[in-house]
């Protein structure tokens, strides 16, 4: 067991190093999620969708009706988290909340209550808890940072904007939601941009990380790329 490498983080958190991490790290749209889903069932390992955390604190603060700048009840929110991931598919007891958590309303909200640094260190322990056997896969912006030790393989997902923009349209209209193609693009260039320069945890390739660029792979390649290379690598430590 080990102290997080976590700045921010005021006490002291622990995670398990003997245990596999594969940590996907990317900007919204990269396929991160996806390949997540893929790997771990492949894998059969658990699996932690971390922007999904911020976006469930967003959406039962707003059923809830907590203001977003109601900092102890948002980490009250955040300290009772209970959520299962299967896949793209999540849980909330036996509620699934999926298509929930995807609204341009939680969209919003989630980017404002991801950058409150005692909702951030609150859903720390959550994440670091989930690294249990016989492993986990992992995907946000900072997974390679969270997670530590010899037995953590760093992914860096990458896209082209537009085509990322062009992949959350489709998205939107296989659920019967009508979207401005030019409005989503220019709503992932912002957010992007929000990302790489937030105060806390700007989003940047970790220097440990393996590049996957994703622009141009079918569904299921990245996964198997890091399947086949998280196997070589491990061998290797092993």
């Amino acid at each position: 067991m080990e102290e997080a490498d976590e700045l921010d983080t005021p006490t002291p958190l622990y995670q398990d190093l003997s245990v596999s991490v594969i940590a996907i790290n990317g900007l919204s749209g990269t396929g991160k999620g996806t390949a997540r889903g893929q790997v771990a069932t492949r894998l059969g390992f658990h699996q932690l969708d971390s922007g999904c955390l911020y976006r469930a604190v967003a959406y039962k603060a707003l059923k809830r009706s907590v203001a977003i700048t109601d900092v102890p009840r948002l980490v009250r929110i955040a300290s009772e988290l209970d959520l299962q991931m299967d896949g793209l598919a999540v849980y909330s007891g036996d509620e699934e909340i999926t298509d929930l958590l995807r609204t341009e309303q939680i969209d919003n909200h989630s980017r404002v209550v991801s950058q409150v640094l005692e909702v951030r260190r609150a859903l720390m322990q959550y994440q670091l808890s989930m690294r249990k056997l016989p492993g986990l896969v992992a995907d946000g912006r900072d997974m390679s940072d969270v997670f530590t030790g010899q037995l953590r393989f760093g992914y860096h997902f990458t896209t082209d904007v537009e085509v990322k923009a062009e992949r959350r349209v489709r998205w939107y209209e296989k659920r019967g939601v009508k979207v401005d193609p030019k409005k989503v693009l220019q709503d992932m260039k912002d957010r992007d941009r929000a990302d790489m320069t937030r105060e806390h945890s700007p989003f940047k390739q970790h220097p440990d990380d393996v590049v996957v660029d994703n622009t141009n792979m079918k569904v299921g390649e990245a996964a198997e790329f890091v399947v086949a290379d998280y196997l070589r690598r491990l061998a290797a430590v092993a």
